[in-house]
């Protein structure tokens, strides 16, 4: 008797696993895949500020606390310690990196 009742909880179970997500109009992939947009957004970011340490031999770099990876244009760019940049950064690896435009002092 007890392991019948377990098979049917269970048969019950995995059912609804499958159901509840066709009943709300989504697939369990569609709900776990973030949509185009966001996954680009989320891939590739502009990062300013100052180099705090500078590795290219071991293509590491660190701007305002984070460590990041240098790609390899990046390890070639003329940037020193203590220099402020804007760092394109994608999936933590540096693509590029610049010394950032002087601001004007008020």
């Amino acid at each position: 008797m007890l392991k019948r009742l377990l098979s049917i909880s269970l048969a019950l179970a995995v059912i609804s696993a499958f159901t509840i997500p066709a009943f709300a109009g989504e697939t369990p992939a569609a709900v776990a895949t973030p949509a185009p947009e966001k996954q680009a957004a989320a891939e590739k970011t502009i990062v300013k500020g100052k180099i705090e340490a500078l590795d290219t031999k071991e293509k590491k770099i660190t701007i305002d606390g984070t460590v990041y990876t240098l790609g390899r244009r990046a390890a070639k760019a003329e940037v020193e310690v203590g220099d402020v940049v804007e760092a394109t950064v994608k999936d933590g690896r540096v693509k590029s990196i610049a010394k950032a435009p002087a601001t004007a002092k008020e």
